[in-house]
């Protein structure tokens, strides 16, 4: 099982880029009454937009437009949908093969080091004063 956590703040709305499968990705995140919504462009072209985000549901499915791994949250902690004030420590952005279970969530280095990665580089940055 390989997988990279991407990590995102515990804000509501947020927009950041990423590099997944060495090719550039842009997340937008944006709480509403109906829960998280995810926008995804992988390689500029859009893959998702308005996208619900659910617990251990893939935000692009198809893997459409060549981003050929899963993509989305994980609850730690059960399996409810994610929010905005559980990012990072109880709703983890994932990509790539899941585990089947998560028994504690990654310690996080100090010194905004970000969070291990299990296979693949990730590099971050965004408006959430990241790298």
């Amino acid at each position: 099982m390989s997988y990279v956590i991407i990590p995102v703040q515990p804000t509501a709305n947020q927009t950041f880029s990423c590099v997944l499968d060495g090719q550039r990705a842009q997340v937008s995140l944006t709480t509403t009454d109906s829960g998280l919504l995810a926008d995804v462009t992988y390689q500029g072209v859009p893959v998702a937009s308005g996208r619900l985000c659910l617990d251990r549901t893939s935000i692009n499915p198809n893997h459409y437009a060549g981003l050929p791994q899963f993509l989305g949250f994980v609850d730690t902690q059960g399996t409810s949908d994610p929010t905005f004030d559980g990012f990072g420590t109880r709703f983890l952005l994932i990509y790539g093969t899941p585990p089947p279970t998560f028994v504690s969530t990654p310690t996080i280095p100090s010194g905004g080091g970000g969070y291990p990665t299990h296979g693949w580089g990730v590099n971050y940055g965004g408006n959430y004063g990241g790298n």
